[in-house]
């Protein structure tokens, strides 16, 4: 009879433990942000700051986004972040950034963003091509 108990309580203990293991690995959702600042190339943020040595000229820019307290954040490539990342004209301006930023990372997904020109006036950009 006790032999039995036991062994109930073990794989119920057990059968907990790999609930809690699966709903950790879950982890916390992402969290809606809004974020403002510049597009920059991350390497040369780095380089500035810290003295890395870097070459953009092998890769080319690798577009961030750089908050007023030094944060950089990378966008996840998708639609929307294709203006940001790869627009000359943007890159260098001020930005405004609404999307998920993603749990124990500096990533986050644009939803949705304005570009600002050098008076502060918020416009969308948008980018095309023609086939």
């Amino acid at each position: 009879m006790r032999r039995k108990t036991f062994i109930r309580c073990f794989l119920l203990g057990g059968l907990f433990v790999l609930a809690w293991a699966a709903f950790a690995q879950q982890g916390e959702p992402p969290k809606e942000v809004t974020l403002r600042g510049r597009i920059r190339c991350a390497p040369e943020e780095l380089k500035r700051l810290y003295g890395a040595d870097v070459d953009c000229r092998v890769d080319g820019h690798q577009g961030v986004l750089r908050t007023a307290d030094g944060s950089l954040y990378t966008m996840l490539p998708n639609v929307k972040s294709y203006v940001l990342l790869l627009e000359p004209k943007v890159f260098g301006r001020e930005v405004e950034i609404k999307g998920r930023l993603f749990p124990k990372s500096m990533m986050v997904e644009v939803a949705t963003f304005k570009v600002f020109d050098e008076k502060g006036k918020a416009f969308t950009a948008f980018y095309w091509c023609d086939t």
